[in-house]
């Protein structure tokens, strides 16, 4: 298993890869976007198993994170700060709008098509992957844990053309204490009647137990789920 650090361009980036998928000529690759205030090495387990799957893993410091970080983060980020929600879409849109620099590098540097890249994000990271569709819908699929589209993806006024051609899985807990799922189940809902091939193509799973620190039994099976739904589109 190859670990490297990397930096793309200003991107600080930790790259897991078996040696045999980065000699091979046809690859896929999932870029992993963290939550509030955590960096890319706290999903070093997650990167890694994406690896084992064998598809190359991205793990990347979100904008004001890790090796970027912002020294005001923990006042910008504080629940107790009325800007707080506002802070945190700032650096949402940033670290979106850096999505481009990591394609071109898997382009370019690691061979790797547009077709056969994916992003995955959690909790912040969800709401980094709905931005990003809304923006540069390229990509082959995406898997959003823990987030909403409300904030970040129906502001483009023709969101539902980012989904001509991308597949989505997005995954909730039904007590998420920080998120709402009324605008993920009426995404899909959407997408449902617009797209007969729905079933092949999207997927939206609720975990009814669950608040945003999921259960043990719950975060596995959502795990997993998520790294089928990569494999079955990126392999």
């Amino acid at each position: 298993m190859l670990i490297k650090k990397l930096r793309i361009e200003e991107i600080p980036a930790l790259l897991y890869a078996k040696e045999s998928v980065l000699r091979g000529k046809t690859k896929g690759a999932v870029i992993m976007y963290h939550g509030s205030s955590a960096s890319k090495e706290i999903h070093e387990k997650e990167l890694k198993s994406i690896a084992e799957a064998g598809l190359l893993a991205i793990g990347i410091d979100c904008v004001w994170h890790g090796e970027r970080l912002n020294p005001d983060l923990e006042n910008l980020f504080n629940h107790n700060n009325p800007d707080m929600f506002k802070n945190m879409l700032k650096a949402v849109n940033a670290t979106a709008l850096e999505l481009p620099v990591l394609t071109d590098f898997l382009n370019k540097n690691l061979g790797v098509q547009n077709r056969r890249i994916g992003i995955l994000g959690i909790s912040m990271g969800a709401f980094i992957v709905y931005k990003a569709l809304s923006i540069y819908p390229k990509i082959k699929c995406s898997a959003a844990i823990l987030g909403t589209p409300k904030y970040c993806l129906y502001e483009s006024g023709n969101y539902l053309k980012s989904f001509s051609k991308h597949n989505l899985l997005s995954v909730n807990a039904g007590k998420d204490q920080y998120i709402s799922n009324k605008e993920t189940r009426h995404l899909h809902s959407i997408l449902k009647k617009r797209y007969e091939s729905y079933a092949d193509r999207f997927l939206y799973k609720e975990y009814k137990l669950s608040d945003h620190f999921m259960l043990p039994d719950d975060w596995n099976d959502c795990w997993h789920c998520s790294l089928d739904f990569l494999k079955k589109n990126l392999s």
